[in-house]
């Protein structure tokens, strides 16, 4: 189902970025920053949250992000 929706937003002008659970645990907030940042599990600093702030909210009006959370 997940796919079929990623498909489908995919003929749109969005970015996609999909997060999954690679350790088999539920998703937590840092394991979604790791991701996003491209850090390595464990290294998330205070300095890290303020560079995912400002990615996140930077915005492309052209192609806006869209994050698809897949925790199954």
């Amino acid at each position: 189902m997940l796919d079929v929706a990623l498909e489908h937003l995919a003929q749109h002008p969005v970015c996609i970025r999909r997060l999954s659970n690679p350790r088999g645990e539920p998703l937590s907030l840092s394991n979604v920053i790791e991701q996003l940042l491209g850090k390595r599990p464990g290294v998330v600093s205070d300095y890290d949250l303020e560079t995912l702030f400002e990615a996140l909210t930077a915005g492309d009006p052209v192609s806006p992000l869209v994050l698809v959370f897949d925790d199954a």
